[in-house]
């Protein structure tokens, strides 16, 4: 997929964000390795990350989001995590929400379906039907 103005913004922001946490957790002392690990890449993707010339993979930006508090918007949209608290004595379960749009042009008839893949993961079934 061709990299568009957006994402070339995003990976600036997010490497300006990622590289003040960054700075911070040298001054106490943890490695450029375990830097990189806590966010799930290798030192060279994250100096690629750092200088805003790679876009991050959604592990990336969720494990910044949760060990960092890096929340930074996509093209206005801000990826972010939620937490909802069960019950007293449950644990608490996180969820990534992460919105999008699908635009048809036309007419057409759709259709969404929502299909399990296995027991944590699911896939979204997206079929158009154009119509003359």
């Amino acid at each position: 997929m061709k990299r568009t103005q957006e994402d070339t913004e995003f990976a600036a922001l997010f490497g300006r964000e990622l590289k003040a946490k960054y700075d911070a957790a040298k001054r106490g002392d943890m490695t450029d390795a375990e830097f990189a690990d806590s966010i799930g890449v290798v030192r060279a993707q994250l100096d690629k990350y750092l200088r805003g010339e790679a876009v991050p993979g959604i592990r990336s930006i969720a494990l910044a989001k949760q060990r960092y508090g890096i929340d930074v918007p996509y093209d206005g949209i801000f990826v972010s995590k939620s937490a909802k608290k069960r019950g007293r004595n449950e644990p608490t379960t996180d969820q990534l929400e992460l919105p999008f749009v699908i635009w048809a042009e036309g007419p057409g008839q759709y259709d969404l379906k929502l299909r399990p893949v296995s027991a944590r993961k699911f896939a979204l079934d997206v079929v158009i039907k154009r119509t003359s």
